[in-house]
């Protein structure tokens, strides 16, 4: 039986590599079926490229970085304040990890309910966060202690993840990178129509969230005083010089950010333009 099958193994081996060599000759193709052709073809091309695979998973790039991390805020709870410790990260290059999805305010995590499929259908897991409160009675200090919660229940300790975050949710981000120990284990920051120097509109709120977002606010200087940090993740940022939203709009450009401009009409409208899907996208795959 077992010396049966191997013959036709042989057979068969001998068959496909008889009609391959007469594909790669000029002229001996037309004979044969286009499908089949087509078939033989992408089945060697599948064959290549899972070799390829196995060979990246086996050496695939790594880049590991380790670096000091000191400050002293004066957000958050005590044991964060006066923070010096050494950070160890090991990032491997091109790997598709957890995306994390965090809104704005007056938001939830409907607001990603197109951009949460788009990453689905495209292979990413996603977990986005229901920030409670979502009209800046929180401060944004707090409201990041949730996304590093939620993170440390979906996710395994040595998970690596990405963050998406829009509009408030990308200072809520930042302050988990820079704050609450996110830069251990974040491999990609991306914020979009996120006040990084603060907007004019906050002043229309007086609660301690939408203070937090006012330009020179005493939060947002914290957050400057080591936003070197940042150059140590792939940091992306995704704004629109026509979002009334965030006065300037400029104030979404940051230096340590690959910065895309894209002119989208209203600050509600960024999730939803085609043009800021693919760019988040391509980030999460750079």
């Amino acid at each position: 039986m077992i010396e049966l099958e191997l013959n036709l193994l042989a057979e068969r081996v001998d068959r496909r590599g008889s009609i391959l060599r007469d594909l790669e000759q000029p002229g001996r193709s037309e004979g044969i079926d286009s499908a089949a052709c087509r078939l033989l073809r992408n089945q060697r091309v599948r064959t290549v490229a899972a070799s390829g695979q196995e060979q990246n998973q086996k050496h695939r790039c790594r880049k590991k970085d380790s670096f000091e991390l000191s400050h002293h805020s004066q957000y958050g709870a005590s044991r964060y304040n006066a923070v010096s410790h050494r950070v160890d990260r090991e990032v491997y290059c091109g790997k598709v990890h957890p995306v994390v999805l965090i809104h704005g305010i007056d938001d939830t995590s409907v607001l990603f309910k197109r951009l949460q499929p788009y990453l689905q259908e495209r292979g990413w897991l996603t977990q986005s966060v229901d920030l409670v409160p979502n009209n800046g009675d929180a401060g944004l200090d707090q409201l990041a202690q949730q996304v590093g919660d939620l993170i440390d229940r979906h996710f395994p300790a040595k998970q690596t993840i990405d963050l998406v975050a829009f509009s408030m949710g990308g200072l809520i981000a930042r302050y988990y990178v820079q704050r609450l120990n996110g830069l251990a284990r974040v491999d990609r920051l991306i914020t979009i129509s996120t006040p990084h120097r603060g907007t004019l509109t906050a002043f229309f709120r007086w609660n301690v969230g939408a203070r937090q977002m006012r330009p020179g606010s005493t939060f947002l200087r914290d957050l400057d005083t080591d936003r070197h940090l940042l150059k140590h993740i792939r940091f992306t940022t995704i704004w629109s010089p026509l979002d009334l939203m965030i006065i300037p709009a400029v104030s979404s450009a940051i230096p340590e950010a690959r910065s895309h401009r894209i002119n989208v009409l209203a600050h509600p409208l960024m999730l939803r333009d085609t043009r800021v899907l693919r760019t988040v996208e391509q980030a999460l795959l750079g």
